[in-house]
């Protein structure tokens, strides 16, 4: 006998597919924000470090002028 989509065993095989591929896919989800977060992280860090550099280089133009003027 051929079962058709409103059989409950049909149903449930199919909701249980479903329920693998749902959870891979919250895994893959999971594991990729989990990569965003680090890069994130690493960029906020290089760009603190980025900003001390603009600040320090600025202070130099700024003491260079100051003299040249002077």
């Amino acid at each position: 006998m051929e079962r058709g989509p409103n059989d409950l065993e049909e149903r449930i095989e199919m909701l249980e597919k479903q329920k693998r591929f749902m959870q891979d896919k919250l895994r893959q989800a999971g594991d990729r924000i989990k990569d965003l977060e680090e890069i994130n992280k690493s960029h906020q860090k290089l760009n603190g470090e980025l900003q001390t550099r603009v600040k320090r280089l600025e202070k130099l133009l700024e003491d260079y002028d100051y003299k040249n003027v002077c």
